[in-house]
């Protein structure tokens, strides 16, 4: 593959990935939450009331920055933390009503992107974008952390 064709494909998916988290930043701004706080609501209402160290490893995040999100996220009253039923060491997560309302707007949101991603590509081709996505996610050495995401493992 020629090396301009090679850097040009990075820029697209750079470039692409920086709209998305655009639009992400927009439709969130009215809700006081960033797209990676977006992720947090969305496993929470998805799974339900989770360890903090799932989070961070689910969402690839390092457990500090987990840590300093959820102050935030708990500051705007959008979650909930307590010490774990099971394990006394671990710190358990969920959402408040809030957080619960707020996390069906980024599933909405979310909704948006697919249905636009679908109209743009049509839905054959965004089947084979996930699958592209997906085999781009495993050969970087990423793995699907097995934490439901939207109803789907991611």
């Amino acid at each position: 593959m020629d090396e301009d064709v090679k850097r040009m494909s990075i820029h697209l998916i750079l470039h692409t990935a920086k709209l998305l988290e655009q639009f992400q930043r927009k439709a969130f701004a009215p809700y006081g939450i960033l797209p990676a706080q977006g992720r947090v609501l969305s496993v929470l209402l998805v799974n339900g009331a989770v360890h903090q160290n799932r989070i961070a490893k689910g969402l690839h995040l390092s457990p500090p920055t987990v840590t300093v999100m959820l102050r935030t996220m708990e500051k705007k009253g959008l979650i909930r933390r307590y010490p774990s039923r099971e394990n006394e060491s671990a710190i358990s997560v969920e959402l408040t009503q809030s957080g619960i309302l707020a996390a069906m707007e980024v599933h909405r949101a979310w909704d948006e992107m697919e249905n636009k991603i679908s109209r743009i590509l049509s839905e054959d081709g965004a089947d084979d974008l996930k699958n592209l996505l997906h085999k781009l996610r495993d050969g970087f050495g990423g793995k699907d952390p097995g934490i439901k995401h939207k109803g789907i493992e991611f």
